[in-house]
């Protein structure tokens, strides 16, 4: 399906119980994003440029691929994939004022990676957790985030991780970081005192007093 959605004003369950499996780009100059939930034969969706302020009703158990979504003007997105477990790909996510990302694709089952402009978010409390397949995640800023519980729990196959400025406590226990990409975690941590606990990961072992230095000279308290 490909059409134009630039005149429309309201797109929620705009394909309600159909059978389409795939939606072209979408162009959404409306303040109501569309809703997927219904449309369960969906299995793709092209790129998002979304203008609204609240990014948060796209959960569809069946979409397996999205493609890049740029929405500039959204302050929330929390919880907008969640339980979405059989999303395996989303394309680069542009949210750059967004505050508020908690739980944004906990429990999704199949996602693999993860690259975003999140510059502005504070909370990313649950945002990954109980994504056991995801490989890698890449922010490109992280220095408002002030809540961050459980980010990244129960991501047993995270082994590439960039979160540039990050100056707050959190936990990478039981990931799958090795030494190399602990190192590039610990040059991206932002000055601060905070704690970093990265039991579990299968770098751990290999990891030099000059790799820990890196973080502890910045205040942090590296856990095993």
């Amino acid at each position: 399906v490909e059409i134009d959605y630039s005149l429309a004003t309201n797109l929620f369950v705009i394909f309600g119980y159909s059978g389409i499996r795939k939606i072209g780009d979408l162009n959404i100059l409306c303040e109501k994003i569309p809703n997927f939930y219904y449309s369960t034969s969906l299995k793709e969706v092209g790129s998002y440029t979304y203008i609204g302020t609240t990014f948060n009703s796209n959960d569809n158990s069946s979409i397996e691929v999205i493609g890049d979504v740029n929405c500039p003007n959204a302050t929330i997105s929390k919880q907008s994939f969640k339980t979405s477990r059989n999303l395996r790909k989303v394309g680069f996510m542009n949210f750059p004022n967004v505050t508020d990302a908690s739980e944004m694709f906990r429990q999704n089952y199949s996602l693999k990676s993860f690259n975003g402009n999140f510059d502005s978010v504070q909370n990313i409390r649950y945002m990954f957790e109980d994504c056991p397949s995801l490989r890698s995640v890449v922010f490109s800023n992280l220095s408002n985030v002030n809540s961050i519980s459980a980010l990244f729990s129960k991501c047993y196959s995270l082994a590439e991780l960039r979160v540039p400025n990050i100056a707050t406590t959190f936990d990478l226990t039981n990931c799958n970081l090795d030494s190399a990409a602990l190192v590039q975690v610990f040059n991206d941590l932002g000055t601060t005192t905070a704690t970093l606990t990265i039991t579990g990961n299968i770098g751990v072992a290999s990891l030099t007093a000059t790799d820990l230095l890196i973080a502890t000279n910045k205040g942090w308290t590296i856990v095993q």
